[in-house]
């Protein structure tokens, strides 16, 4: 079994006293040259566990490891420059006097320097532009020059801290592309900072999705959108329905108050037992004999689909629920719609979240 790039042990960070741990108890390991994004919203321990791995910040405690060397631990700490790191910055942080060539070399012995400045260029496709200055750079070039200065380096993992947060919405995606092949290619490690929902989907080979400095779910994108764990997973890394129901006695289906919802991800539920559900607005298929009928109260037309509220009445109130309809079809407010459920987009899911105790 391969070493792991990087791994956490149950490493936990609290910046003042009597408050809670801005990283609790948090365990990951990456395998080498895959790409890892920590994703959540402002606050929830994202950047506090990048500097954790840079050594910017040291950890209360746990154990962290690069490369199977222990780099923080009880009696252990390797200092930064020690720890064989790139780092990506959300402003680049390129030096202005020096030249492309310059800051891609930066730091490296002289004798490398002139390698290390031409391989790095190559990398990044940006042959011919080593004598210009940042300054005379896009935003898309100043970016491949600073992974192409992490990359020289032959990082044990390099680090982006929302590096396209920058850039508009066309060149970042272009960039996000770009700089994916490049990582694909050198058979880099790479851990992204993002709260980006559809960024994390698009580049990840596994997410951790974080909140309140707690873990809620590590998975590839594909699980994380298809089965997420809790609520919060649910609704933040896209949108879902959350309904409760009864696990149902057939196989792999929830009885709800809007119907008898498909489900293949049960996460061990028992017949009988109360669950929660969570259902993605594209599992809801326009279905002229779908079992799911209502009035449409709200759409918006997105250009690859279009999403609407859907009034269901139930037995005891009515429930609002989001559908993705199919670009092409022609719906108004007001219009009456039946759907069925199609069970890949369906899961089971926690219906509550524990949440960090307070110091004493």
């Amino acid at each position: 079994m391969a070493v792991p790039a990087f791994e956490f042990q149950q490493v936990s960070k609290c910046y003042a006293k009597n408050e809670p741990d801005a990283v609790h108890e948090f365990s990951f390991a990456a395998k080498p040259g895959s790409i890892t994004t920590l994703l959540g919203p402002s606050g929830c321990g994202k950047t506090t566990t990048l500097r954790l791995l840079a050594g910017l910040e040291r950890p209360d405690s746990g154990t962290i490891r690069l490369g199977g060397t222990t780099t923080a631990g009880r009696h252990t700490w390797i200092p930064p420059e020690r720890r064989g790191i790139g780092m990506v910055f959300q402003d680049y942080a390129l030096f202005p006097h020096l030249t492309v060539e310059q800051n891609i070399a930066f730091g490296l012995p002289k004798r490398e320097r002139q390698r290390g400045a031409a391989e790095g260029l190559a990398l990044v496709g940006l042959e011919g532009l080593g004598k210009r200055a940042p300054s005379e750079l896009s935003g898309g070039q100043q970016q491949r020059t600073a992974l192409a200065r992490a990359l020289v380096r032959n990082p044990i993992v390099i680090l982006f801290d929302e590096p396209f947060s920058n850039l508009d919405t066309d060149l970042r995606t272009r960039m996000r592309q770009d700089v994916v092949t490049i990582l694909r290619k050198t058979h880099s490690t790479a851990v992204f900072v993002t709260h980006d929902q559809k960024e994390a989907l698009a580049i990840s080979d596994e997410i951790v999705v974080l909140r309140d400095g707690i873990i809620q779910q590590i998975g590839t994108p594909r699980e994380i959108y298809q089965f997420p764990d809790t609520a919060f997973v649910a609704t933040f890394v896209g949108q879902s329905n959350i309904l409760p129901g009864i696990m149902g006695y057939r196989s792999l289906s929830v009885e709800t108050e809007i119907g008898t919802i498909p489900c293949r991800h049960t996460h061990g539920a028992q017949p009988g037992e109360a669950v929660t559900v969570s259902i993605r607005p594209e599992s809801l298929e326009v279905d002229p004999n779908g079992p799911i009928r209502g009035s449409l109260v709200q759409t918006t037309y997105s250009g690859e689909s279009i999403e609407a509220v859907l009034r269901v009445q139930g037995p005891d109130h009515s429930r609002d629920l989001l559908v993705h309809i199919h670009p092409e079809q022609h719906v108004t407010a007001g219009q009456s719609l039946s759907f069925s459920v199609l069970p890949h987009f369906t899961a089971v899911i926690r219906g509550f979240e524990p949440k960090q105790q307070q110091p004493q």
